[in-house]
């Protein structure tokens, strides 16, 4: 099947220009950006595959490669495909582009195509073969197979699938001969004639591409070696490897119903994506998905706003038979059965009845609010799905993902990948239209607090609980305006333990003041000069500063 691969991409390819080579570490992939064309190897074991398409502008963190397209070719009895270039400018060694397509571990390497000395590697791996820049490439170890060249005596081929040795001919076929595996053993053994079909295999003589429906799915081959009545021909081994990929995702992908067209098979979309970018939108989907579960579980967990008022009444109806306290009391209830209340032995009784009244109302709220949050967390979620179906697809670019995910890092990716990078906070914007930023999590709290902020900038977090750092940005020696500091110590309330609480502290400062101690565990700080302001946990505020997509 390799060798196939080589012949056709010779046919297409040889003194084309070459553009740039990406090695997609993330997606698994390499994708050859020439003038004519594009090549798309994608080297997942569960979907291995090789496609060509239109050309395409070369994706950001591409290698620049100004070259010719000398040679294709693979090694015999291997799973391994060449592209050798030739520099058309430039002082530098002519390089070769080597693609493993091993079952257990596929690879890319970029070599110096005269000493074969490393560049660039997609999965770099150490032990008995190591891969890695600077090093001699070297083919897989292993002990070569019989026939190689296509040459083997019919009398050496009996010997070998006599089905009186022992493990029988499969095995025999399997571990000595070259050009054979498990889709064309049958076929090699089925009948008297199987050193001739070896021959034929071996040479390649004649190539009649297509694919096969079967019990472990879509197969492209170079030839038929199965059931005819399962064989799907193509006018290309390509366009074959494209099809049975199409039926494999459900897809109708192009090239699917005219298999090959002229001896090409065209990407699915037609646009190349970044594999960070694809992780990027996968977080964004399983956020989108968290959320909702949250939402729906804080729903489900609402307590009962009338019990809770009942028991209010029953404790300001009994309050002189109340000890103060205690953590429990059995009061008789209005019908006479006895009601076991639950206190709070810091507060006398009627505190204790305020404060299961403020939990009514706020459950009666929150029973209000969230059935919309929860559409609108639906709606969100079908969004991030839509946009990663769209990225895989190929129809939504690399340019069109960062710009629906938001501004990258404020102080540069760094990598060049050209990914969308998924901030460590949340955005929000305030009454007075000031930026009000919340960490996702311990570790983007660090994040967040050291990484994308000012030192005048505002720093809050609930007292003396976990939750989230905030950050309310402000760059002038004056206090922050009275109502943007309180909505930004409502939204620290509600992104921390305390969110169920009546009343909230919510401790603040300038984020100068703010220092991670040595050794300290992700999210843990201490501060100086702080100040303090109580809250309400309002989650319509939440809801209300919300900037949304």
């Amino acid at each position: 099947m390799v060798r196939e691969v080589a012949t056709e991409l010779r046919a297409s390819l040889v003194g084309g220009r070459a553009r740039a080579v990406l090695l997609d570490r993330e997606a698994s992939t390499v994708l050859l950006c020439l003038r004519e064309s594009t090549v798309l190897f994608d080297l997942r074991p569960q979907a291995p595959g090789v496609s060509l398409a239109p050309p395409q502008e070369p994706p950001p963190g591409a290698r620049p490669l100004p070259a010719k397209v000398d040679e294709i070719d693979s090694i015999p009895d291997e799973r391994i495909l060449r592209i050798h270039f030739r520099r058309v400018r430039g002082r530098s060694e002519d390089l070769v582009l080597i693609v493993e397509f091993g079952p257990r571990r596929p690879n890319a390497v970029i070599a110096d195509r005269s000493t074969g000395r490393i560049r660039s590697v997609l999965s770099p791996s150490t032990g008995e073969r190591p891969l890695s820049s600077g090093l001699l490439y070297a083919l897989p170890g292993g002990d070569p197979r019989r026939g190689a060249d296509g040459t083997m005596e019919a009398e050496a081929w009996d010997r070998l699938v006599d089905p009186t040795q022992t493990g029988g001919p499969r095995r025999a076929l399997l571990a000595g001969v070259a050009w054979t595996s498990s889709i064309n053993a049958e076929f090699l053994l089925d009948s008297p004639g199987g050193h001739a079909r070896w021959r034929r295999l071996a040479l390649g003589s004649d190539s009649a591409p297509g694919w096969y429906t079967g019990e472990k799915g879509p197969q492209a081959y170079p030839v038929p070696v199965g059931e005819t009545d399962a064989w799907h021909p193509a006018e290309s081994f390509l366009g074959a490897v494209a099809a049975a990929r199409a039926a494999v995702e459900g897809t109708a992908a192009a090239g699917a119903s005219d298999p090959g067209g002229e001896g090409t098979a065209v990407a699915p979309g037609g646009t190349y994506v970044p594999g960070a970018a694809i992780q990027a939108l996968e977080a964004d989907l399983d956020r989108a998905e968290r959320a909702l579960a949250r939402l729906r579980g804080e729903l489900a967990g609402l307590p009962a706003p009338e019990e809770l008022r009942a028991r209010a009444d029953l404790i300001l109806a009994r309050i002189g038979e109340i000890p103060r306290g205690g953590s429990e009391v059995v009061l008789e209830g209005f019908d006479g059965s006895p009601v076991a209340v639950s206190l709070d032995p810091a507060l006398d009784p009627a505190a204790n009845a305020r404060k299961l009244y403020d939990r009514a109302a706020r459950a009666e709220r929150a029973g209000e609010r969230l059935p919309g949050r929860i559409g609108k967390a639906e709606e969100r979620l079908a969004l991030a799905s839509r946009r990663l179906e769209e990225a895989r697809s190929g129809s939504l670019s690399a340019e069109r993902i960062r710009a629906l995910m938001g501004p990258s890092d404020e102080r540069g990716s760094g990598g060049g990948s050209g990914a969308p990078s998924s901030l460590p906070y949340r955005r929000f914007v305030s009454s007075g239209g000031l930026e009000i930023r919340v960490g996702r999590g311990a570790k983007h709290n660090d994040e967040l607090t050291f990484g994308h902020s000012r030192p005048m900038d505002v720093w809050l977090h609930a007292r003396s609980v976990g939750g989230a750092h905030v950050v309310l940005r402000w760059d002038s020696e004056d206090r922050p305006p009275a109502r943007d500091l309180e909505e930004a110590a409502v939204l620290a309330a509600l992104h921390s333990k305390a969110r169920t609480s009546g009343s909230v502290p919510v401790d603040w400062t300038r984020r100068k003041w703010v220092r991670k101690p040595r050794g300290a565990k992700a999210g843990s700080v201490t501060m100086g000069r702080a100040e303090t302001v109580f809250v309400e946990p309002d989650p319509t505020v939440m809801e209300r500063l919300d900037p949304g997509d």
